[in-house]
């Protein structure tokens, strides 16, 4: 598998379609894209892929468990921040450390 680096980081690219990559990210060329098609279940089967060689290798049928919990969590999490996007910081901090907590119980 290969990753792209920087001096500070590694990143893997996920994308609905083959190819878009390439209209949006020129500078990404060379980076392997995992192609999931827009679902859930592709994007569950390629983190499995692009995680192959970490120690923690959780299955799909436990990331769609994570997966559920997260996603029945969130409407009160968006609501106690006050805001009807996921993705800003209190919320999505939230999510991660609420993710990571029941990856450990799940995940050997």
């Amino acid at each position: 598998m290969e990753r792209a680096h920087t001096r500070e980081h590694t990143w893997f690219v996920f994308e609905a379609k083959a190819h878009r990559i390439e209209k949006s990210l020129s500078d990404l060329g060379g980076t392997d894209v995992y192609i999931h098609r827009g679902s859930a279940n592709g994007l569950f089967a390629e983190l499995t892929n692009a995680f192959a060689r970490t120690r923690r290798q959780p299955s799909v049928r436990q990331m769609k468990i994570i997966f559920g919990a997260l996603r029945a969590e969130l409407p009160k999490l968006m609501r106690d921040a006050g805001t009807k996007s996921p993705f800003k910081a209190r919320v999505f901090d939230t999510l991660r450390l609420l993710a990571q907590r029941l990856s450990d119980r799940s995940v050997p």
